[in-house]
């Protein structure tokens, strides 16, 4: 049974309020896109510090040979 001022029945002005701001200065995207450079940057230093981790072999620089095409 709800409650007269029960949260979860009742809905205020202040909350239509808040949430049309919310919409209007667009902030779901502005944390999306903080979220998503925030996880780029985890990932770029993963890769850093895997990269001066791992030793790679020379570049060959010369084309080898092309075999004949039968």
């Amino acid at each position: 049974m709800a409650v007269l001022g029960d949260p979860e029945y009742t809905f205020s002005d202040v909350e239509r309020a808040i949430q049309q701001e919310v919409r209007k200065r667009n902030y779901m995207a502005r944390y999306q896109l903080r979220v998503a450079e925030a996880e780029r940057a985890g990932e770029m230093e993963t890769l850093r510090r895997l990269e001066t981790s791992i030793v790679f072999p020379p570049i060959e620089r010369t084309m080898p040979a092309r075999q004949p095409l039968i």
